[in-house]
């Protein structure tokens, strides 16, 4: 009977000793915020920072789509970025995108721009007269750059995936105004 519970008592007693061991390491150091998400901004990939939008805002019916796809879609060369995410509707009556490209050095981000908006401008005519309600929200639309990254928003909560963006991500403020009426901003290199 005593051997049944030596096992069980020994598993116990090791717990116990590791909990006491761990409990006197030195003291973790501080958290600090601010560092926490200049860091995460930094190390952020695309596919992070689209996720956080398609699940925050949230978008249904999303799809990640392929390099070869990407391609086809958009009027550039995947070369000139060393990473992206690209999210659209798999519902072909619905413009929900999210599109997020970090330029590789020496890109010209406005080559990109131009293509997004080439895209965009071509997607508004195909909706005009085929889902009005997605037409208005292509007309609302959101292309950014911070420099480093730059992102496409199409979705029907534009205010809220543009803020993940300008918090999380270092993505620059606009007024209340252009994020509402829908604008194409990038930030003014120094």
């Amino acid at each position: 009977m005593r051997k049944r519970h030596f096992p069980r008592l020994f598993v116990l007693f090791l717990i116990i000793v590791l909990c006491v061991l761990s409990a006197c390491s030195a003291p973790a150091p501080a958290f600090d915020t601010n560092t926490a998400q200049k860091e995460s901004s930094v190390t952020a990939s695309a596919d992070d920072m689209a996720t956080a939008i398609i699940q925050q805002t949230p978008i249904d019916h999303m799809v990640a789509l392929e390099s070869k796809t990407i391609s086809l879609h958009y009027d550039f060369d995947l070369s000139l970025v060393d990473d992206y995410a690209v999210y659209m509707s798999t519902v072909n009556t619905r413009a929900d995108e999210v599109a997020i490209f970090h330029l590789k050095e020496g890109t010209d981000s406005q080559v990109i721009i131009r293509a997004l908006n080439a895209c965009i401008q071509m997607k508004m005519r195909t909706f005009q007269t085929l889902a009005p309600k997605e037409y208005e929200k292509l007309s609302h639309a959101l292309l950014l750059s911070n420099g480093d990254y730059i992102a496409l928003l199409v979705c029907p909560k534009i205010e809220t995936a543009y803020s993940i963006l300008t918090e999380n991500y270092h993505f620059p403020a606009m007024t209340n105004a252009a994020a509402k009426k829908g604008a194409i901003l990038a930030k003014k290199e120094d």
